[in-house]
């Protein structure tokens, strides 16, 4: 079986990790695996053409094309492609489907949705304006206009208006979301979405994210058990506004529990988080540590008890979840989106920020490393995570 992976970047964020993991997973397995990203279509040569390359890449749709025809892979893996390679790359699946039809060989498209830009032409189910960020659910069952009425894009009119036009064209005009043959969905969540969203719940399988990394992870695990934690609670992450952290400050002030807090990460609320820590007096409790390469940023998580997600936008599958939980972390996280479902999957470990903040303790450090205390513990190891995507594979061939 040729496979070939799909996605915007190479490196950024989650779903470039899970896009390059999976990738070298089944390289590993003896699969023959190509990628494509936008680094290998041609680039936008003046603002005017970048705005048409936002809305529909013919650009990213030929060069794909291309790599079709050269590859032929039975599988197209998609991840993220909504920006810069645009949805104009299902409309290049889509030929080489029934061109290989045409030829007796059967071809099949899978996806990965890490965000919903399917169903919100904002990508997140959120809106923006000055009094925050709301979740908005106005477009998740194929009304995209709404995005044109709300400014939901942070960035003003003039990118909601694209988003929208993007939507519209793509997934209301030339329905090109048809040519995606199976979901496998990093959520219930997302599944749930899905098919509120119109698509058939018979070609979506929930696979969640897996730790990457398990056995390394696992690894710094038991070899520094005896260590101090340093920090009571650590944040990871984009310092945006849908990420809650804003809230989070004020909650620690609230409570005058007087938590210490990591905050590892770089981003637009960076400047505005370090003058709100002082207005809530907070300096000698919170640490901004900035952004840093990953294996420093596990040995941070190391140190600390309690890895928080205040994020306020339904989050998917975070990786840092999972990735916390192998080193010895507990999480406390906003039950809504994905991260709801994790709270029942891992109880022992998860718990709400609601709970963080009305305990009396923080909950007990792990203190094995065993992986018997939770039945549902094999849904991080990347070889389950890998079975269970060759499973979809095979699904959507043998059901084509």
């Amino acid at each position: 079986m040729k496979i070939l992976q799909a996605n915007n970047y190479l490196k950024r964020g989650g779903a470039e990790v899970v896009f390059v993991e999976t990738t070298r997973l089944l390289t590993n397995a003896g699969y023959t695996v190509a990628s494509f990203t936008a680094e290998d279509a041609p680039k936008s040569q003046s603002a005017a053409h970048e705005a048409f390359r936002y809305i529909y890449s013919v650009a990213a749709k030929r060069s794909l094309a291309k790599k079709l025809a050269a590859f032929e892979p039975d599988i197209i893996h998609l991840h993220g492609f909504y920006n810069p390679l645009s949805p104009s790359v299902l409309s290049a699946v889509g030929a080489y489907k029934r061109l290989a039809a045409s030829r007796g060989k059967t071809v099949r498209v899978v996806m990965t949705p890490h965000d919903y830009h399917l169903l919100c032409p904002n990508t997140g189910f959120v809106r923006y304006d000055n009094a925050g960020v709301h979740i908005c659910e106005k477009c998740g069952t194929g009304q995209n206009y709404h995005v044109f009425l709300n400014n939901c894009d942070r960035n003003g009119w003039l990118y909601s208006t694209l988003k929208g036009v993007r939507s519209v064209l793509n997934y209301n005009i030339l329905n090109l979301q048809r040519e995606i043959d199976f979901f496998i969905a990093p959520s219930h969540f997302m599944k749930a979405k899905l098919v509120a969203g119109g698509f058939d719940a018979n070609k979506i399988e929930t696979v969640h994210n897996p730790v990457f990394k398990y056995d390394a992870l696992t690894a710094m695990f038991n070899a520094s058990q005896d260590e101090t934690k340093k920090y009571d609670l650590v944040f990871l992450g984009r310092l945006s506004p849908e990420k809650g952290v804003a809230e989070l400050l004020e909650r620690i002030a609230a409570s005058k529990k007087n938590y210490t807090l990591a905050i590892v990460g770089e981003g637009e609320e960076t400047s505005a988080l370090k003058q709100g820590c002082k207005k809530l007096g907070l300096t000698h409790l919170v640490s901004f540590l900035g952004y840093q390469p990953q294996d420093v940023a596990f040995r941070l998580l190391q140190q600390c008890r309690t890895l928080v997600l205040p994020s306020v936008w339904y989050e998917n599958n975070p990786l840092v979840v999972g990735e916390a939980l192998v080193l010895g972390l507990n999480v406390a996280l906003n039950p809504i989106g994905g991260m709801a479902e994790l709270v029942s999957l891992f109880p022992e470990r998860i718990q709400t920020i609601d709970d963080l903040f009305s305990s009396e303790h923080l909950m007990p450090v792990k203190s094995d490393a065993s992986p018997a205390h939770s039945a549902n513990w094999d849904i991080l190891n990347p070889t389950q995570y890998l079975e269970k995507v060759l499973a979809c594979y095979h699904k959507t061939l043998i059901t084509a």
